[in-house]
């Protein structure tokens, strides 16, 4: 069996482990339901306050219930980072952040240049970014 065939045994096991980036409202809700089902996610945005409400089961999104983040979290199922590098270990990347279409900024650059670099990485080893 290939590379595909092994990743979709592991989303179908729940053993897979899934990067959900940007934890605005889309991302963050993505996330949680993620963990609910018991998948291992990585959350991951640059607003580092973010990122300490989430590791701590806060929910600064209305549509995400307190009990259901704070229990993944707790579970260790969901952890959020700054650090994009907590996608080398992941099976699925799900870009949750705004892309702008403008005239980019040295930051929005270098997030693209990671974005591209990390699609050519993952796209070896049977990964997708969505």
């Amino acid at each position: 069996m290939g590379m595909s065939g092994d990743l979709v045994k592991r989303i179908e096991a729940k053993r897979a482990r899934v990067a959900v980036i940007g934890l605005g409202y889309v991302g963050l809700r993505l996330a949680v339901e993620f963990a609910l089902q018991a998948f291992d996610v990585a959350a991951i945005d640059a607003n580092q306050q973010r990122v300490e409400q989430v590791n701590r089961g806060e929910s600064y999104i209305p549509d995400v219930r307190i009990g259901d983040l704070a229990s993944v979290v707790a579970s260790g199922t969901l952890q959020a980072a700054t650090d994009y590098a907590a996608i080398e270990t992941v099976d699925v990347v799900r870009s949750c952040a705004r892309h702008r279409l403008t005239k980019a900024s040295s930051q929005t650059q270098a997030t693209s240049s990671r974005r591209s670099s990390l699609r050519f990485r993952m796209s070896g080893k049977g990964s997708c970014m969505c």
